[in-house]
């Protein structure tokens, strides 16, 4: 499926109502009794804000609760950078000092003694417990040739993938509270106190997630498992410090510390959160304001209710800067050919996570004249 978004091609709107300055002409008037005088002063410049209108607007931003909306996906990005992302074929960061290799040390396999009952990825790539007939692949094994099958007693080491992620040390919360690892480990102990679905893959690949120090995290995964899916093995940094480790059991998804009262370390926090619309401004503590970012002054989140052809209508009156996906445009085809042939628009696609399966031979072979398939 494909993921639409329409972008006004006009610079985006200024801030509604008092976040908009007021202007002054320069102009003085003159009395009756001196002569006209010209004074300059400069001109305020209005903020600029990003309206981004959406379907739904999301209750909570807590990390962990199964398919993101859009919109929770779109706020998460502006206000928790990833630490690692793939760009072009190549891992970048953003939040961390380095990208993770094996050239530096900080990705590495090392061979570990496996025991009888212990989980480890056998030679299919399965979670399973180490016993007698399971295949394994002994540390080194890289191919189908080098499988074993263990007897359950012989000594066997397996090799055991370990990644260090270490921080960047001018991370700050825009509470001012410096990021630190321990905030990340919180993260990681959040998505297992809640067995929440999203990063499920990851956990049961985890033998250990731990704070080495202040700024450096160490994934440790369960022996015969590797993967080249670094981002998936560190966890987004939660503000650990608004957290006690009694609240880890309670119902955090409703709590106002994931929607109004939203720490940021990206470059934008929450400032206004509601039924209609949830507001963003720039995070004063963002680490790379030197550079001049972010470049817009904030983004506003607008519910948009009324389904595609309300959303369109608001395009066109100026009310959004931007559609996201959740309209679902795809679905159609007539108004997105109206959409395409207004010049004054641009609609914007990419491939969706969606896909279809064609199976053949599903009836039972009994149907089959008496074909088996052995």
């Amino acid at each position: 499926c494909l993921l639409v978004i329409m972008i006004l091609l006009s610079a985006c709107s200024p801030a509604e109502g008092g976040l908009t300055p007021s202007i002054n002409d320069g102009i003085e008037t003159p009395s009756p009794t001196s002569p006209p005088t010209l004074t300059s002063t400069a001109t305020s410049v209005p903020l600029v804000v990003l309206t981004i209108c959406t379907s739904a607007l999301p209750d909570s931003l807590f990390p962990d609760r199964g398919r993101q909306t859009p919109a929770q996906s779109n706020l998460l990005a502006m206000i928790q950078e990833s630490p690692l992302s793939h760009q072009k074929g190549e891992w970048v960061t953003e939040i961390l000092t380095k990208v993770p290799a094996r050239a530096d040390g900080d990705l590495r396999l090392e061979p570990v003694s496996v025991e009888a009952g212990q989980y480890v990825v056998d030679a299919a790539g399965q979670i399973a417990a180490a016993r007698q007939g399971v295949h394994l692949r002994p540390s080194g094994c890289r191919s189908a040739d080098c499988v074993v099958t263990w007897d359950g007693e012989s000594p066997l080491e397996m090799d055991q993938m370990v990644v260090e992620f270490q921080f960047d040390e001018g991370l700050t919360w825009s509470d001012g509270t410096p990021v630190t690892a321990e905030d990340s480990l919180f993260s990681f102990r959040l998505a297992r106190a809640f067995e929440t679905a999203v990063s499920l893959w990851a956990r049961e690949r985890t033998a250990r997630y731990e704070a080495v120090d202040e700024y450096l995290i160490r994934w440790v995964g369960i022996p015969g498992f590797s993967t080249a899916q670094l981002d998936r093995l560190v966890w987004s940094p939660l503000p650990s410090h608004l957290f006690t480790e009694s609240e880890l059991t309670g119902d955090l998804a409703a709590d106002p510390r994931f929607s109004s009262d939203f720490l940021s370390y990206g470059p934008f926090r929450v400032v206004q959160w509601d039924q209609e619309a949830i507001q963003l401004a720039v995070n004063p503590h963002y680490h790379r304001q030197a550079e001049g970012l972010p470049l817009l002054d904030g983004i506003s989140y607008r519910l948009i209710e009324g389904g595609r052809q309300a959303a369109w209508q608001a395009l066109q009156e100026g009310t959004c800067d931007l559609l996201d996906s959740s309209f679902g445009f795809e679905n159609d085809p007539g108004l997105l050919d109206e959409i395409v042939a207004n010049s004054q628009f641009e609609v914007h696609s990419q491939p969706g996570q969606s896909w279809t399966q064609l199976v053949f031979g599903i009836r039972p072979a009994s149907y089959d004249d008496g074909y088996t398939p052995a």
